[in-house]
This record gives structure tokens, sequence and C-alpha cells, in this order.
């Protein structure tokens, strides 16, 4: 499981290399129905996308694939995820990782 806390208190969501190959912003925050992710990446990375619950569990794969430099957006339903505070988690290669806290709000 990866550590919401440990994520969101390093780096302070912004990527930990020192230059900003990715970046993520999402909305509309807190959600209750779907949630527009985009990601923006300075060079094609293998980019992984994931969604953690409070606990630190994975509780979806948003994105798992190559993409090309550029601003990439996409939907995701919140429909089956219950009211609560998560974590959105995108890591591309070689080594940037940002977090954004996601409240979800029925």
């Amino acid at each position: 499981p990866y550590d919401a806390a440990a994520g969101v208190g390093t780096g302070g969501g912004r990527p930990v290399t020192r230059r900003a190959i990715l970046s993520l912003s999402l909305g509309p925050n807190p959600s209750g129905e779907t949630v527009c992710l985009a990601v923006v990446l300075s060079r094609a990375s293998h980019t992984v996308v994931r969604l953690y619950d409070v606990a630190g569990h994975e509780t979806a794969v948003l994105a798992d694939r190559m993409y090309s430099a550029g601003r990439h957006e996409f939907d995701f339903s919140l429909a089956d995820l219950p009211s609560g505070v998560y974590f959105v988690r995108a890591s591309a290669q070689p080594g940037a990782d940002v977090v954004r806290r996601l409240v979800v709000l029925r």
C-alpha cells in the first residue's frame, strides 16, 4: 500500500525531481459524480495514475501506459466510491511523482 500521508507531506504535491516533467490537476474538487484529471508531461513517458483511499489502499488504476509529451485529460467516474478523502498519485519515468487530494461528497 501507498503511504498517503508521507506522499502528501513530502514534496507538497509537487514533482520530486528538480526539473518538472510531470504535473497533475483534477476538478471539480470536491466532486460527487465524475472528476476530470489532466496530466501534463514535458516529454514522452510511461505514466501511471492511481487512486488511493485515506488508509493508503489502492482503489483504482486510472492510467498505465506510454504518453507523448503534452496535456492528456480523462474523466473518472466516482459512482462506486463512498464519500471520503482519496489521493491521486501520478508517476512518470524517470522518478517523477505528484500527489493530489480528492474529496468525494455525496
